[in-house]
C-alpha cells in the first residue's frame, strides 16, 4: 500500500539535526502519532531523536526511548541527551507526576504535563510541538510548528507562566482537533479533575527541572 504525506514545518527539526542544536518536540496522543516517530525514521534522523516514553512499570526500552515510570528518574538522561545536540520527544496529554497544570480546552479544564516547559527554561533549548494526523484516504500531515525559547520572567510567578505556555500548547492541539475532530479518543476521567499520576507511591520520582 503506498501512503502520500504533507509536512508542514519539518525542516524546523532536520535543521537543527543537522547543526546539531538541541530541540524538545511536544506533541499528544492524537492523530497519527506514531507515524509521526516513523517519519522521522523515513528521514534518516531517527538515531539521532530520543522520545520519552511514560509507562507505570519497568519496560523493555528501545535505543530511541528514555523511560519514565515509578522506577527510573531519567532528568539527567535528557540533559545529557540535549548537551549532545540531540532531539527529545514528549507527549504532554498524560501527566505522570505533578508537574502540571489544569489549561483550558475546549471550554473546559484539562490536566497537560509541563515537564518538556520546565525542562526547555532550564536548559535553555528550544521547543516546538510536533503532531501528525490522517488525512483522507491514505494521505498524511505532519506538522511541527516554529521552535521557540520559554524563559520564566522573574517579575511573574513560575505557575501562571507555566499555564500560559501550556496554553499555547493547549490552542495548538485544540485549533488542529477542530480539522481532525475523529482523531483523539480519550477512555480515562481527564476533564476538571486532576490527573490520575503514574507515580502515586513516590510524586517525587518523576522528572522534575526548575
Amino acid at each position: 500500500m503506498v501512503f502520500d504525506h504533507e509536512e508542514k514545518g519539518f525542516l524546523n527539526i532536520a535543521q537543527r539535526i543537522e547543526s546539531k542544536t538541541p530541540l524538545i518536540l511536544v506533541g499528544a496522543h492524537v492523530g497519527a502519532w506514531e507515524m509521526a516517530i516513523v517519519r522521522l525514521a523515513d528521514h534518516n534522523v531517527l538515531n539521532k531523536v530520543k522520545t520519552v516514553q511514560f509507562e507505570i512499570n519497568r519496560m523493555e526500552r528501545t535505543e530511541h526511548q528514555i523511560l519514565v515510570n515509578r522506577i527510573e528518574n531519567p532528568i539527567f538522561d535528557i540533559r545529557e541527551q540535549l548537551n549532545e545536540g540531540k532531539v527529545i520527544g514528549m507527549l504532554a496529554d498524560r501527566p505522570i507526576n505533578t508537574s502540571y497544570v489544569l489549561t483550558p480546552f475546549f471550554n473546559k479544564l484539562f490536566s497537560f504535563d509541563t515537564t518538556s516547559f520546565r525542562v526547555a527554561a532550564a536548559t535553555n533549548v528550544e521547543l516546538a510541538f510536533f503532531f501528525a494526523f490522517k488525512k483522507k484516504d491514505n494521505a498524511y500531515e505532519f506538522i511541527c510548528t516554529k521552535p521557540k525559547y520559554y524563559k520564566y520572567d522573574r517579575t511573574i510567578d513560575k505557575n501562571e507562566q507555566l499555564t500560559l505556555w501550556s496554553k499555547e500548547f493547549s490552542e495548538t492541539l485544540e485549533s488542529l482537533l477542530n480539522e481532525y475532530p475523529d482523531q483523539w479518543l480519550n477512555f480515562y476521567p481527564a476533564w476538571s479533575c486532576e490527573p490520575v499520576l503514574l507515580n502515586t507511591q513516590n510524586p517525587n520520582k518523576g522528572p522534575t527541572a526548575s
